[in-house]
């Protein structure tokens, strides 16, 4: 939680490459309660940074993973705007 919290205060403060790097170490905590949200976060994250792959890979994995998240109808919408 405090990787996420950490990825949060950078992301508030516009520092997107460390956003991404505190949402990267917390999301790959796979059985962490937060990861969902570390997903959803580094995914626009790396979209800020240009990383339109990366992006699009790291939000499909929450469609792929977690059906019953929070940010699946957000997700869908967004990939949607990104395959136009």
């Amino acid at each position: 939680m405090i990787l996420s919290n950490l990825g949060h205060a950078y992301q508030r403060v516009e520092d997107e490459q460390n956003a991404a790097a505190y949402f990267e170490k917390a999301a790959s905590a796979t059985n962490s309660p937060i990861r969902e949200d570390a997903l959803f976060n580094l995914g626009l994250m790396y979209e800020k940074l240009g990383e339109a792959t990366k992006s699009q890979k790291t939000l499909q994995e929450i469609l792929n993973n977690h059906p019953d998240s929070i940010y699946f109808d957000v997700v869908e919408e967004e990939l949607n705007t990104l395959k136009k």
